[in-house]
């Protein structure tokens, strides 16, 4: 069951972290495809986002079953998990 358990909570993080790309508060590198905070937007742009998905049956945000308060709170604190800029690109340029 832990594993099961784990497994889903990250597969439901990728999500949150799939709304919070399309609204802008994370970019990915297009050389290096990393995920980092683009500082841009706030996160509330993230929630109106996917309170819009949830109410309009969008399959992306299926798997959590109309529970808002469950993807705003994985929103909520995405933006802690990345550097301000790709990884890549930072150790190339101190290179």
């Amino acid at each position: 069951m832990g594993q099961y358990k784990a497994e889903l909570n990250s597969y439901l993080y990728s999500i949150a972290e799939e709304v919070a790309l399309r609204a802008g508060i994370l970019a990915k590198c297009q050389l290096h495809e990393e995920v980092y905070d683009s500082g841009e937007h706030e996160v509330e742009e993230a929630y109106k986002l996917a309170n819009f998905l949830i109410t309009n049956s969008d399959p992306l945000v299926a798997p959590f079953q109309g529970d808002r308060t469950k993807l705003t709170d994985l929103i909520k604190g995405i933006r802690d998990n990345y550097s301000h800029s790709c990884p890549t690109c930072e150790r190339d340029a101190e290179d």
